[in-house]
This record gives structure tokens, sequence and C-alpha cells, in this order.
């Protein structure tokens, strides 16, 4: 009798289990799921080599693997299929057509771990030589020897081949809460734009094919101190901007959601919105609570995209389709154990099958 009960006991927590999970991952799009478990941490961003092919970081099959040991994977979400490229790649950065491959290896002399880089079209990179002092140029997917306005005592960024750099002021300023704007120098000019928003507003910046635009967020800057704080507060629109190659920018603000609730924020931008990605929320380790990823439209309600722990979002050269490592809640994304249950997924925001 005591056995049975044991029994009944366990079949019923299973089946907690399995209704917490698929009330944490319910969307009201179709999800798709490679299987295939993919790396979370940065950096193992997800890149689309068109509208149907990601590339990532990951194991060649549902089991996690140790950071030196993930695989440059391919999933054909068109074909349902993931073909291994390269093992043991720790870092990933794509740019049109080029990749900058990352391997982390021993270093005999003790002390923390090396890395040595690979660049090129995919599939024929070259060992590239890296010193100490060069700088990896995130957008470019490239090594430089130094960052733009270097020379001159500033802090840049390279936007992309032909479009200049973002100056965010000098290295070592005389007044450490000043918010000076952030100046686009555009290729060969001589002279700068002011833009509206200051050096201490914006941290995110990415290219998005599909707007032909530099997308830009960052922190909340309190005015009347002049600190930057967080979480941002849930009385206040989030701004985000999109910066075009010319110069013009135009604003987008996100209104205040549960994603203001305290845990760290992601926005990405998409054909049908502005995708908010929330690591706070969680009730435990196995209910991830308001945690999720949420598409937020104008004058419209956000909706939940999935629920769990998700990192970066991928998006495809239309902004239609969205990929991304998924755990439904942070029990199944810790590794290496067995509860890992992390997959790379798929979501098509254009898809005439969503559900309402």
């Amino acid at each position: 009798m005591q056995r049975l009960r044991l029994v009944l006991i366990l079949l019923m927590m299973i089946v907690v289990s399995e209704r917490v999970e698929s009330r944490e991952s319910a969307s009201p799009y179709p999800i798709i799921d490679s299987g295939v478990w993919a790396t979370n941490s940065f950096p193992g961003d997800v890149y689309w080599l068109d509208n149907e092919r990601v590339l990532f970081l990951g194991s060649e099959d549902s089991k996690p693997v140790a950071k030196e040991h993930e695989a440059l994977l391919i999933w054909d979400t068109t074909k349902k299929a993931v073909t291994l490229q390269k093992r043991n790649i720790s870092s990933l950065c794509y740019r049109n057509g080029i990749v900058l491959l990352g391997q982390k290896i021993d270093n005999p002399t003790g002390g923390p771990w090396k890395y040595r880089f690979f660049l090129g079209p995919l599939g024929e990179e070259q060992l590239q030589k890296k010193e100490s002092k060069d700088r990896v140029d995130p957008l470019n997917c490239r090594i430089v020897e130094k960052l733009p306005g270097q020379d001159q005592g500033h802090f840049g960024r390279y936007l992309l081949d032909g479009h200049g750099y973002l100056d965010y002021g000098e290295t070592k300023p005389s007044d450490l809460r000043a918010n000076p704007p952030v100046v686009l120098v555009k290729e060969g000019a001589s002279k700068g734009i002011a833009l509206p928003f200051g050096i201490r507003q914006v941290e995110s910046l990415e290219f998005y094919p599909f707007k032909g635009a530099y997308f830009l967020y960052g922190w909340f800057l309190d005015s009347s101190t002049r600190i930057v704080k967080s979480p941002w507060p849930n009385t206040v629109p989030h701004p985000l901007w999109w910066l075009m190659p010319e110069g013009t920018v135009s604003e987008v603000l996100i209104p205040p959601g549960v994603w203001n609730s305290g845990g760290s924020l992601r926005f990405t931008p998409t054909m049908k919105g502005v995708l908010a990605t929330y690591h706070g929320g969680t009730k435990s380790d196995q209910d991830p609570g308001t945690q999720g990823v949420y598409l937020i439209r104008e004058s419209e309600v956000a909706r939940t995209i999935i629920r769990g722990f998700v990192a970066h979002v991928g998006v495809s050269p239309d902004g239609c389709r969205v990929a991304f490592s998924h755990a439904p809640n942070y029990e199944a994304d810790r590794r290496p154990n067995g509860k890992n249950r992390r997959t790379l997924k798929m979501i098509d925001l254009c898809s005439e099958g969503v559900r309402s």
C-alpha cells in the first residue's frame, strides 16, 4: 500500500511538472524546435545566414557540452536538419558571409584560458593573428589594432564598412556624470553629427538588414542625480532608437510592463514589433512566472511569445523569423546536469498560421 502511494505521488508530480512546463512555454505562435542543445552564453549568439538557415553554437544532439567543446552548427529550418560545421568552437561572430571564430585553448603557463581566432568566409576560415592590444570589432566581425577615435583620446565604435563610426566622447572625461551626445562621424567626414541621445543612455548597438538601420537602446539616466539606474522605472516609457546610415534618427517608445519589475532586459526589433526578452519575474526554479519574451506593438497589448529563459534572439534578414536558445525554466537551463533541456527554437512572426 505504501509503495502504491509513493507511485501515485510520483505520477502526480510528473503531471504537475508537465502542466507547469506547458504553461511556461505556451505561445500564440507555432514554435519549431530543432531538438538540439544551443548555448545561451555570450558570445554565443545565433545568426541567420538567410531567411531559412541559422548559424549557432551548441552540441550535435540534445546534451549540453562544455564551452571549449561547443560545435559550430547550421540549422535548416525548412529541411528541419542540423549539420555540423566545426567542433571545439567557443565564440562566434557572423556578418555578410564572413565569420570570426574563437577557439579556447589551454594556457601553457597556467592562468586564464587563451583564445585563437579564425576569420574568413564560412567554411574557408584562416588562422588570424591577434595581439593582446588588439580589439574585436563586433559589428564587422574582425580584429582591429585600435578603435576609432583612439588617437584623439576618444572612445568610438565602428559601424559597418562605409558608414563611419560613433564617437562616445573622451575616454577620461573630467566630469564622469556628464552625458554629451553620441556623435556620428561618417566615412571621410571632417565633422560629426550630434545625435539626440547621450553617451550614457545607449549601450546596445546592432544593424538590422530588414530596416537598413542601426538599433540602439540602453540605461535609464536619472536627470536629477545624473546616475544610471536599474531597473527602468515602471512609470517611464523606455526609448529605443533607429539610426539610419545618413544620420536620421527615429524614436520608438516602449510602454512600462512586467519587464520593468527587476531583472535584466533586452530588446530586439522585428517586422511585427519589438521583442522584449525579460530575465526577471521567476517564481521558482520550476516556474518562470513572467520571465520570457514579449512582442510589443504600437497601440496593442503586449503578447507573450514564449515563457522561460531566453538569452539572445537572432532575427532573419526579412525581419519575420526569430531564433533563440530556450529553456522552459531555470532548472532546465542548468548545465551540465541531466535536467538541462535547453534547445534552439524558432518562431515565424509573419506566419499566417498564427493562433490567436
